[in-house]
């Protein structure tokens, strides 16, 4: 298929373009200043810009969008979301995929699944279910999906790729590094989802037929922050104490039955992990960041 991706050069993005290439998908990416992953068609624009963009989406089979514009007006990334499916539309693209987040499920309940009525509490969420209305009005023939990903861990796709590293990673990883006590809640922890993973995930989809709406793409087990914590210790070398305090009330978890109908398969993030640790290492002789 010809597949057109904006986000090409983030994190998730070039896991997509790398496993789009690697199943022989024709891809474009939409790229502001940094090539994306070799093999890839560059396309030089930028999405609050659509006449950068609009040429190239003829000819094109599906769409997936997984950029994100963030900054001090979130309005300005649902606008350019909004004119990017229209202008998909009239290039009369089959299939739309957003990559959306399980931010719109905020504040979490004890169980949700796809059905769980939306309630976003933060601004991020609130955008992300935003732009999934916007593909909704704006898809046809029904041939579109949205894959709410949650807290995605792992390395870079390639070398010189960037990795954005999970907040409770990063804040422990500071932590371990100081020898300080890493306090985490008993019992507490999320279900994570490997990067690669998620690129498979949007990547076996896009060519098969698929059920319209959202799919929530996470593993089926809860990751401990006690598990993550004991990690991050034994990979840094650190001398800190890990102090397990009170836990929550719940756990928040998601129901993944649907993600397993689609794909057949159930996932386990532990070996990515293992990786996102692995980045945390060799990213700090460049300083910690986190999403």
């Amino acid at each position: 298929m010809r597949v057109f991706i904006t986000g090409g050069t983030g994190f998730i993005g070039s896991h997509l373009v790398r496993s789009l290439l690697a199943a022989g998908h024709e891809t474009t990416a939409l790229s502001r200043s940094l090539p994306p992953f070799p093999g890839a068609v560059p396309v030089w624009g930028d999405l609050r810009e659509p006449d950068s963009y609009a040429e190239a989406l003829d000819g094109q089979d599906a769409l997936i969008h997984a950029a994100l514009i963030w900054g001090d007006d979130p309005a300005e990334d649902s606008r350019a979301t909004s004119e990017l499916f229209r202008r998909a539309r009239l290039a009369d693209i089959g299939r739309m995929l957003y990559v959306s987040s399980t931010a719109v499920h905020r504040p979490f309940q004890a169980r949700m699944d796809e059905a769980s009525v939306l309630r976003p509490s933060d601004d991020y969420g609130a955008l992300k279910a935003e732009n999934e209305r916007a593909l909704e009005l704006e898809s046809q023939h029904g041939n579109w999906l949205v894959v709410r990903a949650g807290p995605t861990v792992g390395g870079a796709a390639y070398f010189g790729a960037p990795v954005k590293f999970q907040r409770m990673f990063t804040d422990m990883a500071k932590l371990a590094l100081a020898g300080e006590v890493i306090s985490v809640p008993a019992r507490d922890g999320r279900q994570l989802i490997g990067a690669p993973d998620l690129a498979q995930i949007i990547v076996s989809t896009i060519s098969r037929p698929w059920p319209s709406g959202p799919v929530i793409a996470l593993a089926r087990r809860v990751t401990p922050w006690e598990e993550v914590a004991r990690q991050i210790v034994s990979a840094f070398g650190s001398s800190s104490k890990i102090e397990v305090t009170e836990g929550p009330g719940f756990v928040p978890e998601f129901d993944t039955a649907k993600l397993r109908r689609l794909t057949g398969q159930g996932f386990i993030t532990a070996e990515a992990v293992r990786e996102h640790i692995a980045a945390l290492i060799l990213s700090l002789d460049k300083g910690l960041t986190s999403e």
